[in-house]
């Protein structure tokens, strides 16, 4: 399939097979896990159709339960619940015109599933519950992997700054065609799987990190550019990093891999949230890549785990890291886990909490999206109040 890119400059054609890029593509439909860290998803169906009782998980039972009295969320609670729902609505906005430019390519890839993403949400016992696509070209998925990221890992990266020291490491290569970038991510994995076993078994250190990939789109060359960014603990050990890459990479610019001490601030671990590519939506950033150029870094990324802890178990590290947080002594070595190599990461594995509900909390209801808000069907309310052409993302106010 040769797919067309306007690039800044000019024209710039890629040649990218459905079967080209991967062994064995997609053929879409609902059974499809997009990849391994956000798990399996069933949500499907048309784009404008209302799902039927027995579409969502559990919302016959919410049905059946209306009028029945629930526990009241704090007042602060639902102030913030309000919050995080009107950003939802927003996200889940902005996701309707990417998927529609996505669904139009000719591709393998299940861009349909995205429509069901939080379609319906469920009010019970005060709080807000939703069916999630997690998959990556939904923003409002994308969000809530950032924001849990930056969560879990926070106090682990602040238990290492106390012990050692963070810093940010950022490993890039030459820029390739949309034919050789799934091949050339699956090199960048191995090569640095060699690196951080030299790390540990040659140069005898402890070895910790935490990896975010990503690709960005060049529209002048119509190339695309794949790269990793590290946490690490310890200056040394971020060093030794850089260095065993470039033993293994002739043609890498030793300029372009960059070694940052990190402030110890929330902001300051952005480079590890980032999502997979840049995609938002018009009103917010007229830089996104096409959607023929975002196709090509989805069927690339198709099914790789892009979030990898290494040499230390997550759940372990949190428990240390309360302990330091309460002045208890830990031991660094107690935790160190150097056959963690590879993991899969969940970003999603806490989505059961829900949102705070804000509207009648103590009651039960359902919320049916439509178009840019989500609504009650029995009082014609609207849950968030949303409204696309007060926010600039709408095509009346961007014109």
């Amino acid at each position: 399939m040769d797919t067309s890119i306007q690039g800044a400059q000019k024209s710039v054609t890629l040649s990218h097979g459905a079967h080209g890029i991967y062994e064995s593509p997609p053929t879409g439909g609902p059974i499809q896990s997009e990849f391994p860290e956000f798990g399996s998803c069933d949500a499907s169906g048309p784009a404008e159709a209302l799902p039927r009782p027995d579409a969502a998980p559990g919302l016959k039972a919410v049905l059946d339960k209306l009028g029945k009295p629930c526990s009241r969320p704090s007042e602060a609670e639902q102030r913030e619940g309000m919050e995080t729902m009107k950003k939802r609505a927003r996200a889940k906005y902005l996701t309707r015109g990417l998927r529609e430019e996505l669904e139009e390519l000719d591709s393998p890839i299940p861009y349909e599933r995205a429509r069901g993403c939080c379609r319906v949400v469920q009010q019970e016992d005060g709080e807000l519950q939703c069916s999630y696509c997690r998959c990556r070209w939904c923003i409002v998925c994308n969000r809530i992997r950032m924001g849990t990221i930056l969560n879990e890992y926070l106090p682990i990266l602040r238990l290492w700054e106390d012990e050692e020291s963070v810093f940010f490491v950022t490993l890039t290569v030459p820029n390739v065609e949309g034919d050789f970038l799934r091949s050339r991510i699956k090199e960048m994995k191995k090569r640095l799987r060699y690196c951080r076993r030299s790390i540990r078994e040659t140069r005898g250190m402890d070895f910790r990190a935490v990896e975010n990939w990503e690709v960005t789109f060049n529209g002048d060359t119509g190339t695309f550019h794949p790269h990793v960014h590290i946490a690490v603990r310890g200056k040394g050990q971020a060093l030794a990093l850089r260095e065993e890459w470039l033993k293994r990479w002739d043609e890498a610019n030793s300029a372009a891999q960059d070694v940052t001490k990190w402030d110890g601030s929330k902001g300051g671990m952005k480079e590890l949230a980032k999502y997979a590519t840049k995609m938002v939506a018009p009103g917010e950033d007229k830089d996104r890549p096409p959607a023929e150029a975002l196709d090509v870094i989805f069927r690339a990324l198709y099914r790789l785990n892009l979030i990898n802890p290494t040499g230390f178990d997550k759940h372990e590290e949190q428990r240390r890291a309360a302990r330091h947080l309460e002045d208890e002594d830990t031991d660094a070595e107690e935790t160190a886990r150097p056959e963690l190599d590879e993991q899969k990461e969940d970003p999603f594995e806490d989505l059961e909490r829900g949102v705070p509900a804000f509207v009648r909390p103590e009651e039960d209801a359902v919320w049916m999206w439509g178009g840019h808000d989500w609504w009650n069907e029995q009082t014609g309310e609207r849950l968030t109040g949303f409204d696309p052409r007060n926010s600039g993302d709408s095509a009346e106010s961007n014109a």
